[in-house]
């Protein structure tokens, strides 16, 4: 049950006292993919992970990993 243990790993970085909103929004950005995992579809999460990537990106555009995962994610939605 992989989305289960990824809801609880969210849950659990969520509690880590974090220093940077930076840190709380990659922590809040794969929190969208795994939230509902037990009543919307795939599609409908990666959808809300793209969203927060492209959010997470636009909030800190010299991040190059963030850069990479928005990146990853258009490409994982795209049809």
């Amino acid at each position: 049950m992989l989305k289960k243990r990824g809801w609880a790993a969210v849950e659990k970085a969520r509690s880590i006292q974090t220093t940077t909103e930076r840190e709380r929004a990659w922590i809040e950005a794969i929190g969208t993919f795994y939230r509902d995992w037990d009543k919307l579809d795939h599609r409908h999460r990666a959808q809300a992970y793209e969203n927060a990537m492209e959010q997470l990106y636009r909030g800190h555009p010299q991040d190059q990993e963030a850069a990479v995962f928005y990146a990853l994610a258009l490409n994982a939605t795209a049809l």
